[in-house]
């Protein structure tokens, strides 16, 4: 009677931590979102019942996905859609802007045309990156001469700073060339001049310097502002935050410096924010050898 009460109870231990280990592959597999299959029964009624539950969950959970994903596609293809159809109005801009530059202009005129010629072609370059993103592919890293990349970010920047009345002073001491998404950094560091621009009076000044160092190399924007919150020093890169009250971001999403920490990450940058006599100041540096 002991051996056959010992050899009952081993086998319904066996039996009984197969049908537990139920339990954790469907936990698993509902953890890492595997929800295509239907949860199995134990033979065992409280186990069953309890496994019942876990199927009404698993059912619950793939129908709150699955909605969550069409409504995900179907942004997605409604972006993608509306990024192809700014193609021609940017396109349009661009054409007759360049049909401007033939004509016998005042040199003014001249200017605010070349202008406009160049930042619709960099609308578009964003435009297509909006598409590449949408698409599931994104810009790959090439090496990239820094000098001229800091005189092409410059060039932006000094139209948004006449436009804001707001004198832009660079001094590009870069050297050499990284590799780079050029068109995804100069969209990042370009929405961080444009923050010191926006938040500098009419009159004041930015200041913009690239500069070498020992172990890589480093773009600072200073503008004559009214410096950064104790608050956003903290959460300014942080998506959509828009609560600082120095420096009011009316109009705006809260998006432009959450972007630029996004890219510079990839570009493995550090993004630091802090104030000085002047305003505020944003230094970003990048190692060598990215």
């Amino acid at each position: 009677w002991v051996f056959c009460l010992i050899f009952n109870t081993l086998r319904l231990r066996r039996r009984l931590a197969a049908r537990l280990r139920l339990f954790g592959e469907v936990s698993d597999r509902v953890g890492a979102q595997e929800l295509d299959f239907t949860v199995p029964h134990a033979g065992i009624r409280e186990y069953d019942q309890a496994l019942d539950a876990m199927e009404h969950m698993r059912e619950a959970l793939y129908s709150s996905l699955s909605s969550q994903w069409a409504a995900q596609q179907e942004r997605e293809a409604e972006i993608a859609a509306l990024a192809h159809d700014l193609k021609t109005p940017l396109t349009l801009i661009g054409g007759n802007a360049e049909l401007l530059l033939d004509e016998n202009l005042p040199e003014n005129c001249h200017r605010m045309v070349k202008t406009i010629v160049s930042n619709s072609d960099r609308a578009k370059r964003y435009v297509a990156s909006l598409l590449e993103t949408s698409s599931g592919t994104d810009e790959t890293f090439e090496n990239t001469a820094l000098p001229a990349m800091f005189d092409e970010l410059c060039l932006s920047a000094n139209a948004l700073a006449q436009a804001s009345g707001v004198f832009l002073h660079s001094q590009n001491s870069l050297e050499g060339s990284a590799r780079i998404q050029k068109d995804h950094l100069l969209r990042a560091l370009g929405n961080v001049v444009q923050n010191a621009i926006e938040h500098t009076p009419e009159g004041g000044s930015v200041y913009l310097e690239g500069c070498m160092l020992a172990n890589g190399w480093q773009i600072t924007v200073r503008d004559e502002g009214p410096g950064f919150s104790r608050a956003a020093l903290h959460h300014a890169t942080e998506r959509l935050w828009r609560d600082d009250t120095a420096r009011s971001s009316d109009g705006h999403n809260g998006l432009g410096l959450w972007f630029a920490a996004q890219v510079l990450t990839t570009h493995s940058g550090q993004l630091e924010l802090k104030n000085c006599e002047s305003g505020g100041m944003a230094v970003i540096k990048f190692r060598r050898n990215l």
